[in-house]
Parts: structure tokens; sequence; C-alpha cells
């Protein structure tokens, strides 16, 4: 008696004995068949036979105070054919859901590439963002220096910090855009997305 089989080896064992015979059987002719001829002990027998019945694979029926099981080689096939049907099925949605991921990868991409707009808008507001920082920095040097260019740096200053207002209303307006291309997104993803700060604020 072979001793030590997996339960998958046993599930088949015992199948193969079903098609084999092409018999009806009842648990006491299995018990005392299966450690014989396929090397499955009778103490396992009834549980490997339920779950044969659980999935399928195996019928069976009560008569009177007996229950019957067996399993015929037409039914087999069908279960084969259902089972490759049910994996051609699955394979189909996986590879529908591969191109659609694919489809959606690729809008967005395109989405993100960069326009001679977008582009020109992202580089003004830095040199306008570095430019004002730099007069900010002159102004506090020259705190207690001449009034006179204390207030030409002041203007500058305006001019470069409304220049940058308006350069930060455009970027506003791009994500504004943006949205109603896809609401779902986020101002945080907009900003990650593009490669800017995301405290972008007015100066």
């Amino acid at each position: 008696m072979v001793k030590g089989l997996s339960l998958e080896e046993k599930r088949k064992r015992m199948m193969d004995h079903f098609l084999e015979k092409q018999a009806v059987f009842t648990l006491k002719e299995l018990e005392k068949d299966m450690p014989k001829l396929k090397g499955i002990v009778s103490q396992s027998v009834k549980d490997v036979l339920q779950g044969l019945c659980d999935d399928g694979m195996i019928d069976s029926d009560k008569i009177g105070s007996g229950n019957f099981f067996w399993a015929f080689p037409s039914k087999a096939s069908s279960l084969r054919h259902n089972k490759i049907a049910r994996l051609k099925s699955s394979i189909e949605e996986a590879n529908l859901s591969i191109s659609t991921l694919g489809e959606k990868k690729r809008k967005l991409e395109t989405q993100r590439e960069d326009s001679d707009d977008r582009s020109n808008k992202m580089a003004k507001l830095s040199q306008l963002q570095q430019e004002s920082s730099q007069l900010d920095v002159e102004l506090q040097k020259y705190a207690d220096s001449d009034p006179e260019r204390l207030g030409k740096l002041g203007a500058a200053s305006s001019v470069c910090k409304n220049a940058t207002n308006r350069w930060t209303d455009n970027i506003w307006e791009l994500l504004s855009f943006f949205k109603t291309k896809k609401p779902e997104l986020t101002d945080n993803e907009f900003f990650k997305y593009f490669g800017l700060p995301l405290d972008l604020d007015y100066v």
C-alpha cells in the first residue's frame, strides 16, 4: 500500500477508479477497494470522496438507507470543458483589464506631455520667483542705506511680485482646465504631476 499520498493525488486516483470501472459504488465498497487498488487508506476515503462530490466531479444519491456514488467519462469530459471555458473567460477578462489599464496609461502620458505654453509658464514663474527673492535680499541689505535706492529696489520688487502673482494665476487657471478634463484630479496630484511645490501660493 502506497503511503504519504497528497490530497490531490488521492483525488486523482479515486477519480481514475470511478472512470475506469464506470460503475456505482457505496462508501463501504470504496473504503474496502481504495487501499488495495489505489493506495488510499480507508480512513481518508470518505473525506476525499466528499471533496469530489462537493466539486461536482462525482455524483451521489440516497436510495433507501444507502448512499450511492458514480462518475462517468462524459461527466468528466463536460467538467473539463467547463473548466477550460472558465479559464478562457478569466484570461479574456484579464487581457481586457490589461488593455484598459494600458489605454489609461497612454492617455495620462499624453496629458503629461509638456506643451510650449505650460513649459513657458513654468520657466517664467521660476524666474520671477528667483528675481523676487533676490530683490528681497537686496532690500534687507540696504534697509538702512540710501532712501532713493531703497525706493527703486522696493518698486522693482513690487513689479516682480505682481508679475509672479500673475503667473501664479496662470498656474491656477491651468489646474482648473485640467480638472474639467479630469474631475477626480486633486490639487496635490496636479502639483506633484508637474513638479510644482505643494505649497504654491501668491507672494
